[in-house]
């Protein structure tokens, strides 16, 4: 397991491209094609969008991130993911056959949360007890 983990430590990437500007509707194509997949593996949002370093400034360009050294390349897809909302357990105590009622503010939502704002939590029955 030593061995694997050093070459992992080790590894590089070196990638070269030809310095040509992207063909015209290759950016809308490909903005398509991403646009169509808007979940991630766990169910959560993920917004995928090209960038094309052409369009931006020599400044802008030092921010972006890539693993490895990448020279020549224009179109890069960039990716946002939401993180995940939070669920905390829920627990009711009442008497049988009677009638549960509880308001948002102590409701099955009053101890979940949501890091990104914007987005509003909701709950759904997805069984009857």
């Amino acid at each position: 397991m030593g061995d694997l983990i050093e070459s992992m430590k080790k590894r590089t990437s070196i990638r070269a491209y030809s310095d040509r500007p992207v063909e015209p509707g290759l950016k809308e194509e490909v903005r398509g094609l991403l646009a169509a997949h808007g979940r991630g593996p766990f169910g959560n949002a993920v917004r995928l969008g090209p960038v094309d370093l052409s369009d931006m400034e020599q400044a802008e360009t030092r921010k972006l991130g890539t693993y490895g050294f990448i020279s020549g390349a224009r179109l890069y897809v960039a990716a946002v993911v939401r993180d995940a909302p939070g669920a905390g357990a829920d627990s009711y105590t009442g008497s049988v056959g009677g009638v549960l009622t509880t308001t948002t503010t102590n409701g099955v939502l009053a101890n979940d949360t949501d890091a990104d704002t914007g987005y509003s939590l909701t709950a759904a029955v997805v069984a009857n007890p």
